[in-house]
């Protein structure tokens, strides 16, 4: 993208003898109004996160249950290499279940906003290149999207509660701002990461190679 940007304001007035409106060419135009057209162009937001959700959940035969389905293999194998065959959660007693569910509902969140709002610009590069919209809806779109994902498996783990002998209390009220502050940190990382990996291509690879280590430096499965 050219760093002097040209775009057409529309002003009121007519030109002399015109009866269309006159047709103003300004310098810069769009850097100047970025947020007022993130504004103009919001309803994109939710149609990049459908057509997303459609994209990848179109032809499969469950539909959004594989969100839950993968969720619930995230946590069994959690469940099984850490308290079974490490025992890093041995000392964690009744609360080993809470424990990895906590872990595999932020890593879940944290991994997708990522992966997918990192990728968008590029995912959508032919639509960047024939159509003007600020950038900045592309992660939006795509974090949209990971948050509804996020809602199905929080959903499922929510009544697995019960069978992991936990209860419900007044901390529950905390839970949605404490992961709306989560998300917003992942979305403002994954928007830099997105124009990160227009700027230089390899970064792509090296997104994936950061996340999957930090699955072994965060605490996410384990008390410890």
């Amino acid at each position: 993208m050219a760093a002097m940007s040209v775009n057409a304001a529309v002003t009121g007035a007519a030109g002399p003898g015109l009866s269309e409106p006159l047709l103003v060419i300004e310098a810069d135009y769009a850097r100047r109004h970025y947020l007022q057209d993130c504004w103009q162009f919001r309803r994109v937001v939710p149609v990049m996160a459908w057509a997303g959700m459609l994209n990848r959940y179109r032809y499969a035969a469950i539909g959004l249950l594989w969100v839950v389905v993968k969720a619930a293999i995230t946590f069994f194998f959690f469940w099984l290499m850490f308290s079974r065959v490490l025992k890093v959660n041995a000392a964690a007693g009744p609360n080993e279940g809470a424990i990895i569910v906590s872990g595999v509902l932020v890593w879940q969140l944290f991994q997708s906003i990522i992966a997918e709002s990192s990728m968008s610009i590029l995912n959508h590069q032919s639509l960047c290149r024939t159509v003007y919209m600020p950038r900045l809806l592309n992660p939006m779109g795509a974090t949209l999207m990971c948050l509804v994902e996020f809602l199905a498996y929080a959903g499922f783990f929510m009544l697995m509660w019960p069978l992991l002998g936990l209860s419900f209390g007044p901390q529950l009220l905390w839970l949605p701002a404490a992961f709306a502050a989560c998300a917003l940190v992942m979305f403002s990382l994954g928007m830099v990461l997105a124009l990160s990996v227009v700027r230089c291509y390899d970064l792509r690879f090296l997104v994936a190679f950061l996340v999957y280590t930090a699955f072994f430096i965060a605490s996410v499965a384990y008390s410890v």
